[in-house]
């Protein structure tokens, strides 16, 4: 029966093969053959599985018709892409594969006559389905074909990695579209089946013999880079005879497609550089940019057509970095000028105002009358907008985005900032303002305001001293936009170095972006290979050494023969020939390794006795054998230095700071380059390069970064640099803003000085009237900033224009368009008026008592006369009856609580009642150590009854001190008071809170915030006594009280509490949420929230019996939010 199974397959694959067609021209005698073997087959086999019927057939023929013998047979599972079976055509071409299982299925069929150079044949291909219990048949006519050999790596410039996956496509001038599955097989490349599956060289490409033909070629590289160009050969095909090969270098095609990626960036360029000076800009520095870029280009293509590729595709690259960086300054000229123009415009509105009111009296009005009645505008709303007109009118024709825009649009902006501007100065004003009260303390944003108020009338009480001022600082910030350049760029950027070794050579090394010292990237031999190609090189000195590890997890260990061992944490590998000839490796040796010793191995010569081992001993470790050929001097080995100024020693990981550093010489062997790159973790770190001409080092050294991106050290005599491709800040023209800022500083602080001197008077007054001189050094720093900000707006408008003029003078510089120049014109302008006042507004601040915060000098007049007479001092503060409890309860507090400080230690704290013939109301005593000088003072504050309130005095005497040390210990102790005062003037806090009859809720929110308003809000009608008795307590005990402002509310109308409790908590600073009042606690913690107040809460656990026994126990306060 087996017999017959044989019989029947073989003759069905005799006649599977043929079409149709041919059957019907067959004879009569082949049908009833036909017809006998399936009656066979129904009568026959009727216990064969149904699988053994499941396969495919076929026959393979050349293009005549001719069978091919020999021919490769791959069956693939198409689905599940793995190869099926594996067959070869027999003697008249046939061949047949069975499957077990139905399903989609792919065949492929190659064949090549080894005599021949090229691949004699295309390989075909079909896909077909097999079904169960059926055969599929197929005839495969292979055409002749040749064999194309891509050689070379494709290079994208946007990359410096070369392309790790190729697809090659034939295209044939008539190609019919048909199935992709099916015919010749016109897909190679990294990813094809016929790589995948065949075994076929991904380089290798088979075209079809004598016909015309080109290839198409997709390069894939690293992070999702492609590149699609087209080969075409000389002829701009290729036509090859039937087995013949030839290579083609993929570098000449892949540069071409750069050089026509690059022209049409820089077509973009030119386009963008056109519309940029359509909109008014000066561009002559991109122009000039772009021009170097096309001629790079051209170069680019000069040197392709000589055939150095290598540096056509280095200047193709840089022609890449210089447009596309371009592009981006082009680009971000017409964005950052269009989103400019609205806080630009709105940034001049303010420097019209501004000038306005320098300009204007704000209390004068212009009144309009008629015939019904009249009305009143005020004169500087009518000079503002008059200022802001001029000033967007000149900053149109001069800034270049105003003309992106049309005229209609640009008014209507104009018209919106002018209204948004009010909008902003009124919604100020009235945040600004604040309840008239006597008794209540300056807040800060009213200081501000009246500070820059005061500052504006002096200012414009002496006109030409400001407008000088102004001139200056116009000119200062006109210098600045007009005449620097600062922009960031990347490219191809030089650094000088420490020279190291004095060799000619260059050290090629790659390192990651953010690597720590001693990291790297490992060089791949494909480089090393090209940089010996290379003409003029006459050494490669390659150095393979590993990556940092750790004490805890060396890389392995060295054994000796009698047992001992060593960790070892660096490994050195190099040639040894080349590498003496500049490091000088072998002078620190006793004894040396050869180029080709494969077991040789130095280590250090303290190991020698350690070890117990000698020249021509053995070692054993990771898993080899070595021979000691010689020792280093470990001490001389880490004091050898690479031309990359880095030590030549391997790194390694330390667990505490620095966590970097060099191995110690006795953890590091020295073995041969190739022996080291065998053992574990080891890598090429850098290669050493020597040129036969000087001249050639700085164009390799270019070539390597542009083409390659890594970083090269140039070194010769006396002299090195490194090349990368990095980011970095163009500068030109920045010497010359610091010699008109010192002169603008000069300016401002000359006339600020001269103004200090007119106005004694007035800054008398001041500080009788109870400014100190933090307030007073404020009221010029203030007039510094106006002249600042108005000079820096206008110097900015200034500026912007006169780009013109720079061009016309051939100063090349990129514009300042965006919104953050303008914003940092005025910063900066600002600045240097501040800084130039510091001196002048110290120096006002000491004109009626010296501030000795700062340096401070006694005068002659004020010094003591005799050797044990005291120091005496006004101090710059006048206290009303009510303030002098608790001035001197905070005071005495203050000294109390530095009594514990260490080096300015404070004792003797003494608060004495004077008598009244005395002249005194109270004085405070206290001993003042300086231990760093070891002097004490023993000092008295002095309240006493003056002509306007209530004056101070300080008197100081020395009691411990060397005398060459008095007057400083004098100056810092009245420092040191005056700082507590200063604590005193700026203490300014307001709390809420409900009405608590126990009293140690107030009692514990003012010893926590010592605030100067206490807000009660109270629910019970009479609680004035209680007040009264709490405020008495605090004094008793020494404590500032604060002044008491009672609410009283009625929980029955919700309306109106709602209405006080709104108003209570929005002039609170804190709000405190304790109590037994649920209601009101509850309704304060809710406008609190609402008005991001803080809010705290007392934490008191007690019982009612137990705080009317204890009201004033130190209780935890908690601050809720």
């Amino acid at each position: 029966m087996q017999a017959t199974e044989r019989m029947i397959k073989m003759s069905l694959m005799k006649h599977a093969e043929f079409p149709i067609a041919r059957l019907k021209k067959g004879t009569c005698n082949l049908a009833l053959l036909l017809l006998f073997s399936l009656l066979i087959s129904k009568a026959f086999i009727v216990d064969v599985h149904a699988q053994e019927n499941t396969g495919v057939t076929g026959v393979v023929t050349d293009q005549d018709g001719n069978p091919i013998s020999g021919a490769n047979v791959t069956l693939l599972d198409f689905n599940r892409q793995f190869i099926v079976k594996t067959a070869k055509t027999d003697s008249s071409g046939r061949f047949y594969l069975s499957v077990n299982r139905e399903g989609s299925y792919l065949i492929y069929v190659a064949y090549d006559d080894k005599k021949t150079p090229g691949i004699d044949y295309v390989p075909e291909r079909w896909r077909t389905w097999i079904s169960k219990n059926s055969v599929s048949s197929h005839q495969f006519i292979l055409k002749r074909g040749a064999s194309i050999h891509i050689d070379g790596d494709a290079r994208h410039v946007e990359t410096n990695k070369v392309a790790v996956k190729y697809q090659f496509i034939v295209l044939e001038p008539k190609n019919e579209e048909k199935d992709q599955w099916t015919g010749p097989v016109r897909e190679y490349g990294s990813a094809s089946y016929i790589v995948r599956f065949l075994g076929f060289d991904e380089r290798l490409i088979v075209i079809p013999a004598d016909t015309e033909v080109k290839i198409q070629v997709t390069a894939s590289f690293p992070a999702g880079l492609s590149q699609k160009f087209i080969l075409t050969g000389k002829t701009g095909h290729f036509k090859l005879p039937q087995g013949e090969s030839l290579h083609i270098d993929i570098r000449e095609y892949s540069i071409l497609s750069n050089i026509e990626y690059v022209k049409g960036i820089l077509a973009s360029c030119f386009t963008l550089l056109d519309n940029c000076q359509t909109a008014g800009f000066l561009v002559e520095t991109e122009r000039r940019d772009l021009s170097n870029a096309y001629e790079a280009i051209e170069e680019s293509a000069f040197l392709l057509k000589k055939g150095l590729f290598d540096q056509s595709f280095a200047k193709v690259r840089s022609s890449y970095i210089l447009a596309t960086r371009t592009e981006n300054m082009l680009r971000g000229l017409l964005e950052s000028s269009s989103q400019a123009l609205f806080p630009l415009l709105l940034l001049l509105l303010f420097v019209a105002f501004a000038s306005a009111h320098l300009i204007m009296e704000k209390s004068i009005y212009l009144e309009i009358t008629s015939g019904n009645g009249g009305f009143s505008i005020s004169a500087t709303s009518i000079v503002e907008a008059a200022l802001f007109f001029l000033l967007f009118t000149i900053f149109y024709f001069v800034f270049p985005a105003s003309r992106l825009v049309s005229q209609t649009v640009y008014v209507s902006l104009a018209l919106t900032i002018f209204l948004v501007g009010k909008i902003i100065i009124y919604v100020f004003s009235r945040l600004a303002r604040e309840k008239r009260s006597e008794d209540r303390p300056i807040q800060l944003k009213s200081a501000v305001a009246i500070a820059f108020s005061m500052g504006i009338r002096n200012l414009r009480r002496r006109k030409m001293r400001t407008l000088l001022n102004l001139i200056s600082v116009m000119v200062l910030i006109f210098g600045f936009i007009t005449l620097t350049s600062i922009s960031p760029g990347y490219g191809l950027v030089k650094r000088s170095i420490r020279s190291v070794l004095p060799v000619d050579a260059l050290l090629i090394k790659d390192v990651p972006f953010d690597g720590y010292i001693g990291s790297f990237i490992p060089l791949p031999d494909s480089f090393i290979d090209w940089l010996e190609s290379q003409e003029n090189v006459t050494l490669v000195s390659p150095k393979a050494v590993n990556n940092p590890v750790s004490f805890e997890n060396p890389l392995g260990y060295l054994y000796s023969t009698s047992g001992e061992r060593i960790s070892i944490l660096g490994v050195i590998g190099i040639i040894p020939s080349r590498e003496a000839r500049f490091i000088g490796l072998d002078r620190v040796t006793q004894g040396f390794l050869e180029d080709d010793d494969s077991k040789g191995i130095l280590v250090s010569s303290s190991l020698r006795e350690r070890l117990k081992v000698n020249v021509g001993d053995k070692l054993y470790g990771f898993g080899q054998e070595f021979i000691i050929r010689g020792f280093f001097d470990g001490e001389s080995l880490s004091k050898i230095i690479d031309i990359d100024d880095q030590a030549y020693l391997p790194y390694y990981h330390l667990p505490s700071p620095p966590y970097i550093a060099p191995c110690p010489a006795d953890n590091v062997i020295i073995l041969t380059y190739e022996k080291a790159l065998a053992l574990p973790k080891v890598y090429t770190s850098r290669v050493v390069v020597q040129l036969s001409k000087d001249e050639n080092y700085e164009s390799l050294a270019q070539l390597i970064v542009l083409t390659y991106a890594y970083k090269v050290f140039i070194s010769h005599p006396g002299s090195a640099a490194m090349y990368s491709l990095s980011e970095y800040f163009e500068e030109r023209g920045t010497e010359l803003v610091f010699p008109l800022m010192a002169l603008v500083m000069l300016n401002i602080g000359l006339s600020m000085f001269a103004t200090v001197v007119e106005r004694d008077d007035e800054i008398f007054t001041l500080s009788s009237v109870g400014l100190n001189p933090t307030h007073i050094a404020a009221l010029f720093i203030a007039e510094a900033s106006i002249i600042g900000f108005i000079g820096g707006g206008l110097g900015y408008l200034l500026g912007i224009s006169g780009y013109h003029f720079a061009s016309i003078a051939g100063i090349q510089v990129r514009e300042k368009v965006s919104a953050e120049w303008g914003i940092i014109s005025i910063l900066f302008s600002v600045l240097t008026a501040i800084v130039a006042s510091l001196i002048p507004a110290s120096r006002s601040s000491t004109v009626i008592t010296p501030s000795l915060l700062r340096k401070w000098s006694v005068k002659k007049v004020d010094r003591p006369r005799e050797v044990n007479e005291p120091w005496i001092f006004d101090l710059p503060i006048r206290l009303i009856a009510k303030e002098i409890e608790p001035f001197t309860s905070f005071i005495v507090r203050r000294l109390q609580k530095d009594e514990s400080e260490y080096v300015r230690r404070v004792g003797g704290v003494k608060l004495v009642e004077e008598p009244p013939e005395k002249g005194a109301l109270k004085k405070i005593s206290f001993d003042y150590y300086l231990v760093e000088k070891a002097g004490r003072t023993r000092s008295d504050i002095i309240i006493q009854e003056g002509e306007e309130g209530y004056q101070l005095k300080l008197i100081v005497r020395i009691v411990e001190s060397s005398s060459a040390y008095h007057k400083v210990l004098v100056q810092t102790t009245v420092a040191y008071v005056r700082k507590l005062i200063l604590e005193w003037s700026a203490a300014t806090c307001e709390v809420l809170a409900t009405f608590d009859p126990y009293l140690s809720r107030f009692y514990n929110l003012v010893n926590a915030y010592s605030p100067t308003t206490l807000y009660i809000i109270s629910a019970e009608p009479d609680v004035q006594d209680k007040i009264d008795e709490f405020r008495e307590s605090l004094i008793s005990r020494g404590i500032r009280p604060p002044k008491f402002a009672v609410s009283h509310v009625d929980i029955g109308n919700l309306e109106r509490t709602t209405e006080i409790i709104k108003d209570l908590v929005s002039r609170a600073d804190i709000v405190c949420i304790s109590g037994e009042d649920a209601f009101l606690c509850s309704a304060l913690a809710i406008e609190a929230a609402k008005q991001n107040k803080i809010i705290c809460h007392v934490i008191d656990d007690r019982t009612a019996e137990e705080r009317m026994k204890n009201p004033f126990k130190d209780l935890k306060v908690t601050r809720l939010s």
